[in-house]
């Protein structure tokens, strides 16, 4: 890997960043203009809407599309490279690796770098724990309308009206 990569990965990063203002820019406009909508941030509406999808409802799609559309030009194809550039960052910046692996590398690069001793402390450890548990989605789907506010929402408001 030379310093042009090292560049491209940090100009990904900094993509990434404006990308996820942007989203987070459209969430709030999808949810000004139907304020009843449920949806708690960003990512659940793009997870619900390629759900939603996949069945044959585009409404939600739709409508962040629409959105995407009137505040910056973006074109379906458009949204759909913006994911990709995500997808791909994140594969960069989150790859997933074995013990063996790391030790295969450290034998192999790193054996003269001051760091070793320390690496292979760490991955001894590494070896003998346990790893975490792969990353969550960001909650269960629900499949109903989008644009529906939930009952115990309501309800909560109303215990804090004055009586």
């Amino acid at each position: 890997m030379d310093d042009k990569d090292f560049l491209k990965f940090a100009d990904l990063n900094s993509f990434v960043v404006h990308i996820t203002k942007f989203y987070s820019h459209v969430f709030e406009m999808l949810k000004r203009r139907y304020p009843r909508c449920k949806l708690q941030s960003w990512v659940e509406a793009f997870v619900l809407s390629s759900e939603l999808e996949k069945k044959g409802d585009t409404s939600l799609h739709d409508a962040i599309s629409n959105i995407m559309e009137n505040e910056a030009g973006l074109s379906l194809d458009e949204w759909k490279q913006l994911q990709e550039l995500r997808r791909m960052r994140n594969s960069v910046a989150h790859p997933s690796s074995s013990v063996s692996r790391a030790k295969e590398a450290l034998r192999e690069r790193w054996r003269d770098h001051p760091a070793n001793s320390a690496l292979v402390k760490m991955l001894n450890l590494a070896e003998r724990i346990s790893t975490p548990p792969p990353r969550s989605s960001p909650g269960p789907v629900p499949l109903t309308n989008w644009r529906a506010r939930t009952r115990s929402s309501s309800m909560s408001k109303s215990l804090f009206k004055k009586k």
